[in-house]
């Protein structure tokens, strides 16, 4: 489908969204799961949802994103985005496009370029669709497995490390993606309830998502990812 709306960054309010970023660095500070609008949910812990009632979005506070999908040795080093969506297929090469634009955007802000002391590295984001998925740099020809797509047919995923001073860029990343889901003709889906589970209490079984990824977040070039 061809881009029908153009993704404007510049159109957020960047002085609105000073004390929501705040909420947003305490809450994954705290190791807490937070909503990014209506149909976005935050944490940096696994999120689980059951098929009849995707509206509710569990966090599994003993599931690290990190170490689940990467392995990596260290907790809160992940964060973990889905923004929820009418089941369908996102082009997830729009979404790459859109969320670097975003993040780019998000860097040459006056206001950003004179408070911030780290950088958000784009190598270091990536997504997943019913499309396929991988490192929104690189050439976005992983997460084609079949399980793995279908998985994601209500939800953009996104897994990212992000200096916790950038906070706010999350909310560009979030209306980067919404603009790549409407493009797609697909509705967004709000998020009514976050609760907090044990991971041994939950069925989900993981390994069926499992597929090869060009990720940078494991350090290893072809590790396997989980979603």
């Amino acid at each position: 489908m061809s881009e029908l709306l153009s993704y404007c960054p510049e159109k957020l309010d960047f002085s609105r969204l000073v004390g929501p970023s705040a909420v947003v660095s305490q809450a994954l500070t705290a190791g807490r799961g937070v909503r990014l609008g209506q149909s976005a949910v935050l944490s940096t812990k696994v999120h689980a949802f059951n098929a009849r009632s995707p509206e509710h979005v569990q966090i599994m506070t003993n599931a690290d994103a990190g170490q689940v999908f990467y392995h990596r040795p260290d907790t809160g080093e992940v964060c973990h985005l889905d923004v929820f969506h009418q089941c369908g297929l996102v082009n997830h090469k729009l979404v790459a496009r859109y969320v670097c634009r975003a993040v780019k955007f998000y860097q040459q802000m006056p206001e950003v370029r004179s408070v911030g002391s780290q950088i958000i590295y784009l190598d270091l984001i990536d997504i997943q669709t019913a499309g396929g998925g991988g490192r929104i740099t690189g050439v976005l020809n992983s997460g084609k497995k079949r399980s793995l797509r279908r998985v994601h047919e209500n939800h953009v995923h996104v897994a990212l490390s992000l200096p916790l001073e950038h906070a706010m860029c999350l909310f560009y990343i979030v209306a980067a993606i919404e603009a790549a889901i409407v493009n797609a003709g697909l509705e967004l889906r709000c998020n009514e309830q976050i609760s907090y589970i044990d991971a041994a209490d939950s069925p989900a079984n993981l390994s069926p998502y499992s597929d090869q990824t060009d990720s940078l977040l494991t350090g290893q070039m072809h590790h396997i990812k989980r979603d």
